[in-house]
């Protein structure tokens, strides 16, 4: 059986290295890049204090928050891929902000790095299983597939529960009690 397994392998690395060399060369990305930073270095901050990052920071909890609300619902793998996303942008909220207070924000930014980690894997087990779903298999190669779609099911079932657990963690003060907390970091930090 280990044989077959080598097989289906073999060839879901053939499909994936022949896609790599079809990818579009990053040429002119470094120029992009120059070209944004010359950008950011005209951009007028409007606020001061925390009002600077407060309003981000509230908009991408408050989606994060929603999307985790929606994935409790309907944990269809769509869902959990956009909540990844959501997670994905306040983390990157909370690490702007974790000097403020780093023995609070340290645990909350490992929680939102370990779910948006567990939201990726469930996401590549969801394309490992379409692959799976879609290919054209060879009589003796099916039962393999079959087995192997299955233990990907199972996978993204375990995670979806890890998911929606640390979730509800990670989501349960409502925008405005996260916004008073982070906003007493910030003055005690200032002050």
């Amino acid at each position: 059986e280990a044989g077959d397994f080598r097989g289906v392998l073999k060839r879901l690395r053939g499909e994936c290295t022949e896609k790599l060399r079809h990818l579009p060369a990053a040429d002119g990305a470094l120029d992009l890049l120059r070209e944004a930073r010359t950008r950011c270095e005209s951009w007028e901050v409007e606020a001061e204090g925390f009002d600077a990052i407060g309003k981000g920071l509230r908009k991408t909890y408050r989606r994060a928050r929603r999307d985790y609300r929606d994935c409790r619902r309907d944990p269809a793998p769509e869902r959990l891929h956009d909540w990844r996303k959501r997670v994905k942008y306040h983390g990157y909220h909370v690490r702007l902000l974790g000097a403020l207070w780093s023995p609070m924000s340290d645990g909350q930014q490992a929680g939102l790095r370990d779910l948006a980690s567990t939201l990726g894997a469930h996401h590549d087990l969801e394309n490992l299983r379409k692959w799976l779903d879609e290919a054209k298999w060879a009589p003796r190669d099916r039962k393999v597939a079959a087995k192997l779609q299955l233990l990907a099911q199972e996978r993204m079932q375990e995670l979806t529960e890890d998911a929606l657990a640390s979730g509800c963690v990670l989501f349960a003060l409502k925008p405005k009690d996260l916004m008073a907390l982070f906003g007493r970091w910030w003055k005690a930090a200032v002050d």
